[in-house]
């Protein structure tokens, strides 16, 4: 898995029949982000502009949006996926935790995440099964 796109692959892998590959124990946690939420903070952002240009703020699900690894494997053995998971030592360098601070982006254009976890995971997930004819022709 990478740091970016690790739901998406873990579900499109899991609906596909294709192997997940779990490093170390499972337990690292993200915060996760739908994308509905990045486009809103992109165009709260460009409404502030004044105050924006030229700042970096970090955008993510924050504290109140966060995942396991392992959380997210329940999540699709909850949905019926039979997946097929394969474990493997620790990647070096990896994280055991991981959420960005997003107060900076709500004090200055008052942008945070509206989709929590649970609802992101089944739109997410509903979005897979949609499409994996289309997903699957590119693995």
């Amino acid at each position: 898995i990478s740091d970016q796109g690790w739901i998406a692959w873990f579900m499109v892998a899991g609906t596909l029949g294709k192997p997940i590959t779990v490093y170390g124990d499972g337990m690292q946690v993200r915060d996760i982000l739908y994308v509905d939420d990045l486009v809103n903070a992109y165009n709260m952002a460009i409404e502030k502009i004044e105050k924006t240009k030229g700042q970096i703020y970090n955008i993510g699900g924050g504290s109140s949006n966060l995942l396991s690894l392992r959380q997210l494997l329940n999540f699709l053995n909850e949905k019926g996926l039979q997946l097929d998971i394969l474990n493997s030592d620790w990647r070096p360098g990896d994280q055991r935790v991981f959420f960005g601070n997003i107060k900076k982006a709500k004090q200055e254009f008052g942008w945070e995440p509206k989709v929590g976890v649970s609802q992101g995971l089944n739109k997410m997930y509903d979005w897979v099964q949609e499409n994996k004819k289309v997903l699957g022709k590119n693995l």
